[in-house]
């Protein structure tokens, strides 16, 4: 499982998680973004075995998107 951010230094999570996918095609992603935009949500929805969070989240909210990501 990676959890990344929509926007990285250098580039992006998707992109991130796409790289990573590469090596590890079972991986699984959780992207958050702290920005109202939705773009930023469409471009995190669009990968596979990936979720999306919108910043400010809670812990116990964290905890079940990793949850239902894992068990997907």
């Amino acid at each position: 499982l990676v959890i990344a951010d929509v926007l990285v230094p250098g580039g992006t999570g998707p992109e991130l998680f796409r790289r990573l996918a590469e090596v590890r095609p079972a991986i699984r992603a959780i992207f958050m973004s702290g920005y109202p935009d939705e773009a930023l949500v469409d471009a995190a929805a669009l990968e596979p075995g990936a979720a999306f969070m919108q910043k400010p989240f809670t812990i116990d909210t964290l905890l079940q998107t990793v949850r239902d990501v894992l068990h997907q």
